[in-house]
C-alpha cells in the first residue's frame, strides 16, 4: 500500500513526539512529513485527528476555521460514537477558549462551534 503513495506531493502531518504510533515514518512521505513540535490549546487527545487538524491551523495562523463533514452523528449512538463526540466536542471548546473560530458549513449537531452555511461562507468573501 505505500508503494501506491509514490509520488507522494502532499505534506504528513505527524504528532508531537513521543508518537502513540510509533516514531516510524515510510519512505514515501519522510521527506514530506512535518512534527507538530506540540498541542497548545489542548492537553487531552491530543493525538486525535481532529486536534491535529486545528493544532496545523494554529501553526499556519489561520484566522478561521470551516468544518465540513463533521455531522455530530444522528439517532442512538454506539459507545465508540459517543466517545468521538465528546472527544471532538471538548476540543472545539478548547480551541475557542484559546481565541481561535471555528464555523460549520454544513449541518452539524456540535454545539461549541458556530453554523453557517455554505452560501453565508460565500457571502462573506
Amino acid at each position: 500500500a505505500l508503494q501506491e503513495l509514490q509520488p507522494f506531493h502532499g505534506t504528513c502531518i505527524l504528532p508531537p513526539y513521543p508518537r502513540k504510533m510509533g516514531t516510524y515514518i515510510p519512505e514515501p512521505v519522510r521527506n514530506r512529513a512535518y512534527e507538530l513540535s506540540h498541542v497548545s490549546f489542548t492537553d487531552e487527545f491530543t493525538d486525535s485527528h481532529t486536534a491535529l487538524a486545528l493544532q496545523t491551523a494554529i501553526e499556519l495562523g489561520v484566522e478561521s476555521v470551516w468544518l465540513t463533514g463533521y455531522d455530530g452523528y444522528s439517532g442512538a449512538m454506539s459507545s465508540k460514537e459517543q466517545d468521538l463526540y465528546n472527544e471532538n466536542e471538548y476540543l472545539f471548546g478548547k480551541y475557542n477558549n484559546a481565541g481561535k473560530k471555528i464555523n460549520a458549513i454544513t449541518a452539524t449537531r456540535y454545539r461549541k462551534v458556530e453554523k453557517t452555511t455554505v452560501y453565508g461562507l460565500l457571502q462573506t468573501l
